[in-house]
């Protein structure tokens, strides 16, 4: 999923949410990459469940590249990619 600079996002399991990943272990609004002075934060929307960074329960984390994010029970990797995101290599069947 890109993030886009200066675009907001909400993530949880709410259809509503611009990234929507199902989990019973998410909040319908779980978190928000929200930015400042130009930089990713992220942010924990009180969810029950929490939002870590790496192995810290964070409630507001400046985003950098390798960070990695758990929410509920899904672990996603923030990267900074210049220009459009690459598909992985396909394998040979």
């Amino acid at each position: 999923f890109e993030i886009k600079d200066g675009v907001d996002v909400t993530i949880g399991r709410g259809q509503h949410c611009d990234l929507c990943l199902y989990s019973t272990m998410l909040s319908r609004e779980h978190a928000r990459v929200r930015w400042e002075n130009g930089r990713p934060v992220l942010f924990d929307l009180e969810s029950l469940n929490g939002t870590f960074v790496g192995l810290d329960r964070v409630a507001r984390h400046q985003l950098r590249d390798g960070d990695l994010i758990r929410l509920g029970d899904i672990t996603v990797q923030f990267r900074v990619c210049q220009g459009p995101p690459q598909e992985p290599p396909h394998e040979p069947s």
